[in-house]
């Protein structure tokens, strides 16, 4: 068995079948175990491909010898820092301020940087538990495109004295002209910084605060303020319910005081052989939340029939319970009203009496916040030490519309002349005529921890501290009050806290002003001179995360329900069909209204409802 092809050398074949094929396959088929493997492939060369690798891995090798570090001295700590020991981390109280939601906060700090964060189990409010948002504020810390910023002057590098000086003439010199500032804020929680701009608005008529949020509603502060004289959010005690009826409220996911509800709510989902008693949830809502997926009843509703629900459900409990709370005017304004889903939720409520809740979602429209109000008033679960205790008011969470239309009627006419953003992005969440308006102001002014769309358009952009770098103070729903400490030194030494560039402001209008205060952390400290005298009592404050003395629970006082407001309110329940395609817009989980958008373990955190 020959073969002219391989006449004159050794052959060796795998099989019969590689012996019958053809001269060209064969080579091809044996260069799968060639042994000229060094030589390049594609093309003749002189170098081998070892060869080749050999020299880049001595040039890189030099190359990175030549980039060594100088070399410096150790010098040794003759003086140890107080109260930190290399390899022991340390304890740290402050709090967190989710708008206008305050939070107390454990900070672990290793070696001067804080590295996690715990809820303070002295803090009412937070009770040793914290969230997925506050976690993630620790990275938001040290993010690069926070710490590495500049302060800019018409789109040129510059330092923050110069920034604010600028900024100051700018005010001082639309003021001459007869034009105004308006210095947009964000919700807040803070006493002493509600002071600070009390004061700046009282030296300098021609500047006015205006607070504008991604997530403004009034619905339920109107709906308050109509029937109970009371302008703000009452926070529910769902520990003291026994029937929970949320209508498109997430109270278990995105509600702003989320952890304090998860807590109450969870302590009576626990039945045991001498209570073997559990709380209900009811869920409306139109798409699935944590609140509908942790219920006990769900309902899927198009946004268009809450309030013809809530109208058939205070229906079946007037029916019931009497119009004495809410007026006989209210009994006949929801008197037609009706709803296959509405019948067996108000017997529920009927049953539970003042244990049952009606809550829903503050964006909801003021009517429907009334009707939830008129439920609740008629289930006898509104007053003092009740689920819906009228002393457990959000602060500064009062009506923000009529200021805001204010504002627009201002820059319509073209008086403003200098507008401040400290830490608010109107140009991203602001509507189309807002952002119109905003375009038209002469000079514009950002105070902002990133870079966002609202800096974009401005001429000033002055980064800002973290809150773990500033001194601050937050008061609860229930009153306690909370010192906010930094925990380290501003990463980027280029950025100043809001509290501390409006100091420098209202200075630079008005020499009169913050001439014994020349910081934040010095205006703080005097505001509380009277309850914390001395340092003891300062460092006693700053260990517990609660001033104990400012601390005590707000007064409930005694209800007085306005029965024509009630009435005109619940009259107005909206008729309209639902529809075959809704368009719902809610906040996230993870990034919220967009706030968080730059923090990687917020992005990368699975959203648990898809």
């Amino acid at each position: 068995m020959s073969n002219s092809t391989f006449s004159g050398k050794k052959r060796f074949w795998k099989n019969s079948e590689e012996f019958l094929l053809p001269t060209n396959e064969l080579q091809n088929g044996n260069q799968e175990f060639s042994t000229d493997y060094d030589k390049p492939p594609v093309f003749d060369s002189a170098v081998s491909r070892r060869t080749f690798m050999a020299l880049l891995s001595a040039t890189m090798a030099v190359g990175a010898a030549a980039c060594r570090r100088p070399d410096h001295k150790l010098v040794p700590a003759v003086k140890a820092v107080e109260y930190r020991t290399p390899g022991i981390p340390n304890y740290y109280t402050t709090v967190y301020q989710n708008r206008n939601a305050a939070y107390g906060l454990l900070v672990k700090s290793a070696e001067g940087r804080p590295i996690k964060l715990d809820g303070n189990d002295r803090h009412p409010i937070s009770m040793g538990v914290s969230s997925s948002r506050i976690q993630a504020t620790l990275l938001s810390l040290y993010d690069p495109d926070r710490v590495l910023r500049r302060p800019l002057l018409h789109g040129g590098d510059s330092s923050v004295v110069n920034a604010l000086n600028t900024m100051s003439d700018a005010a001082k010199a639309e003021i001459a002209n007869g034009k105004s500032v308006r210095i947009f804020i964000d919700d807040h929680c803070s006493p002493a910084y509600s002071a600070l701009i009390s004061e700046i608005e009282q030296k300098n008529p021609a500047v006015k605060f205006v607070t504008v949020s991604a997530t403004h509603a009034d619905g339920a502060a109107a709906a308050n303020y109509a029937i109970l004289g009371i302008d703000g959010e009452i926070v529910p005690d769902l520990s003291k319910a026994d029937l929970i009826v949320s209508i498109d409220a997430d109270i278990l996911g995105t509600d702003k005081n989320s952890v304090y509800h998860i807590r109450n709510f969870s302590s009576n989902r626990k039945p045991t052989k001498k209570n073997p008693a559990m709380n209900r949830l009811v869920a409306v809502e139109a798409m699935m939340s944590l609140t509908g997926a942790n219920s006990d009843h769900r309902i899927v509703a198009q946004p268009s029939e809450y309030e013809q629900i809530l109208a058939a459900i205070l229906r079946g409990v007037l029916a019931s319970k009497g119009s004495s709370a809410v007026g006989a005017s209210v009994a006949s304004s929801v008197a037609s009203a009706n709803h296959p889903s509405a019948s067996k939720i108000a017997d529920m409520l009927i049953s539970a009496g003042e244990k049952g809740i009606v809550i829903t979602g503050a964006h909801l429209s003021p009517t429907a916040n009334a009707l939830a109000l008129s439920i609740n008033l008629a289930l006898g679960s509104v007053g003092a030490g009740k689920a819906l205790d009228t002393a457990n008011i959000l602060p500064n969470s009062g009506r923000k519309s009529p200021a805001i239309e204010t504002l627009k009627a201002e820059l319509k006419s073209k008086s403003v002349g200098v507008a401040v953003f400290a830490d608010v992005n109107p140009e991203y969440f602001g509507d189309r005529e807002m952002k119109a308006l905003i375009a038209g102001i002469p000079k514009r002014i950002s105070l902002s921890k990133y870079e966002d769309e609202t800096s974009s358009i401005c001429s000033i952009v002055i980064p800002t501290t973290h809150y773990l770098e500033s001194w601050g103070d937050a008061v609860s729903f229930d009153g306690t009050y909370s010192i906010q400490q930094p925990m380290i030194a501003p990463l980027n030494e280029s950025s100043i806290s809001i509290q501390d560039a409006l100091i420098q402001f209202g200075k630079a209008l008005n020499p009169e002003l913050f001439a014994t205060t020349p910081t934040y952390f010095d205006y703080l400290r005097a505001r509380l001179q009277t309850v914390l005298p001395n340092q003891k009592e300062w460092e006693n404050a700053l260990q517990d995360g609660i001033v104990k003395k400012m601390s005590a629970p707000p007064q409930t006082g005694s209800l007085n329900v306005n029965q024509d407001a009630a009435a005109e309110w619940t009259s107005k329940v909206s008729k309209s069909k639902p529809s075959t395609m809704v368009c719902h817009v809610a906040l996230s989980l993870t990034i919220n209204d967009g706030d968080m958008a730059n923090n990687g373990w917020m992005q990368e955190l699975p959203d648990p409802i898809t």
